[in-house]
C-alpha cells in the first residue's frame, strides 16, 4: 500500500478537522449565550475559545498550506505536520465544555476551564517541539519562510516562554493571571496572522 503525502490529501483531512472543531466552538458559544442564566461566566474560558478560533484561522490559511507544500513527499516532515495539526484540536477539546457539561442544569465555566489544566503543559511542550523540529528540518526547502527562519528562536525563546506561562497558569487559580495570559496568547496569534 502506498501513502499519499501530498497537500491536497492533507487539506481535505484538515478541512474536516477544522470545520468540525469550529462548528463545536460556535455551537458551544451559542449554548452559553442562550443559557446565560444557567452559565457562570469565566473570562479566561472565553479567551481560550477565542484563541482556538484565531489559531485555526492561522492553521487553515497560513501554517498548513506553507508546511504541506514544503513537506510533500517527505514522510517524516509530513507526519510531524499532521501531529502538529492534531495536538491543538485535542488541546482545545479539553478546554471547551463538552456535551455532558452543556446538559447540566448549571454550567460553571471556571470548573470546566480548570478540569484538564494539568495536561496543558505536556501538550504545549510536545506541540512546540514537533512544530519546531519540522520547521528546522524544512529550513533548506524553504529558506525564505519567516516560520523556518525563526524555528531555532522558537525552540530557544518561545517554547520556554509559553511553557512557563502554562506552568504558572497550572499552579495558579488567579483569574487575573489567566485573563492576562489568555489576552497575551490571543495577541500572539493575531500578530502571527498579521505577519508581525
Amino acid at each position: 500500500m502506498e501513502f499519499n503525502y501530498d497537500y491536497g490529501t492533507h487539506q481535505w483531512v484538515l478541512s474536516i478537522m477544522v470545520g468540525f472543531f469550529l462548528s463545536k466552538v460556535i455551537t458551544t458559544l451559542s449554548k452559553h449565550v442562550s443559557n446565560q442564566k444557567k452559565t457562570t461566566f469565566y473570562l479566561p474560558y472565553y479567551l481560550q475559545m477565542f484563541m482556538a478560533f484565531i489559531y485555526f484561522i492561522f492553521v487553515w490559511y497560513g501554517y498548513s498550506p506553507t508546511m504541506s507544500i514544503a513537506s510533500e513527499g517527505k514522510r517524516l516532515t509530513f507526519l510531524l505536520m499532521i501531529i502538529s495539526d492534531l495536538i491543538p484540536v485535542f488541546f482545545f477539546q479539553l478546554v471547551l465544555a463538552d456535551d455532558e457539561d452543556l446538559q447540566k442544569e448549571h454550567v460553571d465555566l471556571e470548573k470546566v476551564y480548570f478540569r484538564n489544566i494539568k495536561i496543558w503543559p505536556v501538550l504545549a511542550v510536545v506541540y512546540f517541539l514537533v512544530t519546531s523540529t519540522n520547521e528546522y528540518i524544512l529550513r533548506d526547502v524553504m529558506p525564505d519562510s519567516v516560520m523556518i527562519k525563526n524555528s531555532l528562536n522558537k525552540v530557544v525563546i518561545f517554547t520556554p516562554i509559553f511553557i512557563s506561562i502554562y506552568l504558572a497558569m497550572m499552579f495558579s487559580r488567579n483569574k487575573k493571571w489567566h485573563t492576562y495570559s489568555g489576552i497575551f496568547m490571543c495577541i500572539c496569534y493575531i500578530g502571527v496572522i498579521l505577519g508581525y
